[in-house]
């Protein structure tokens, strides 16, 4: 009986030992993995945070390709713009949106809410795939959508024109593949005259995204560079 207690006594203490020498190996080895990530973020200079994980975080298991990502991301012009110049049209006399330029239609989509005589929402959501790895083209980049929601006053008097009286708030969001969170930093909103009085409002929105990443078997999250955002909104009467 003693010697069979001995026998168990000695096989836990060489688990133990194994487990806790796995343990240890882990753990050495999961900080050699969090320093090749330190070292890439302070080279592009790109800000991470230790996540929890999630099942759409993106998948990394080369080392270069995590390069191509710190790179693509730290490079605001990666984030596709749109041309200011293509203004959204919402005709007040029928609620609908125009958006002039075919090439901004396909991959934007308004929608205008009246929720009094006097004041209206309007959304605007858009196609803006964040690409960090060039030569891959569409494959290089992380699917995305931006939404910026305006909430504004406006008079359209009888026989008169419409124009902008003021706004009560801009709230943005940029959702889609990997993206974690969308923080937005700040917003403004000026009235100009094209046509008639105050009958224009450009928006314009600024914050940063975090993208979730995992990279040998290490989970954390990238800060997209500071994103500015500006769309034209005119009122046609």
């Amino acid at each position: 009986m003693k010697k069979v207690l001995t026998i168990i006594v000695a096989l836990f203490l060489c688990i133990s030992t194994s487990v806790g020498v796995s343990a240890a190996h882990q753990s050495t080895n999961n900080q050699k993995i969090s320093k090749k990530i330190e070292k890439l973020a302070a080279k592009y200079n790109v800000q991470i945070e230790l996540s929890e994980g999630d099942a759409n975080d993106l998948m990394i298991s080369d080392l270069a390709e995590l390069e191509d990502l710190f790179r693509g991301i730290s490079d605001s012009s990666n984030h596709i713009p749109i041309d200011e110049s293509q203004e959204i049209v919402m005709d007040v006399r029928n609620n609908q949106t125009l958006i002039k330029d075919l090439a901004v239609q396909l991959h934007c989509h308004a929608i205008y809410r009246e929720s009094s005589a006097a004041e209206a929402t309007w959304v605007f959501t858009q196609w803006a795939p964040i690409q960090y790895v060039s030569y891959l083209g569409p494959l290089g980049s992380l699917f995305a959508w931006r939404e910026v929601v305006f909430n504004y006053y406006y008079i359209y008097p009888s026989g008169g024109t419409a124009s902008f009286t003021g706004y009560r708030n801009v709230v943005s969001d940029l959702y889609g593949a990997a993206i974690q969170d969308w923080v937005q930093t700040g917003c403004s909103v000026n009235f100009s005259t094209q046509v008639n009085y105050h009958d224009t409002a450009t928006v314009s929105v600024t914050g940063y995204a975090y993208v979730g990443i995992q990279f040998e078997g290490i989970n954390f999250s990238v800060r997209t560079s500071t994103q500015t955002w500006t769309y034209s909104l005119r009122l046609v009467s």
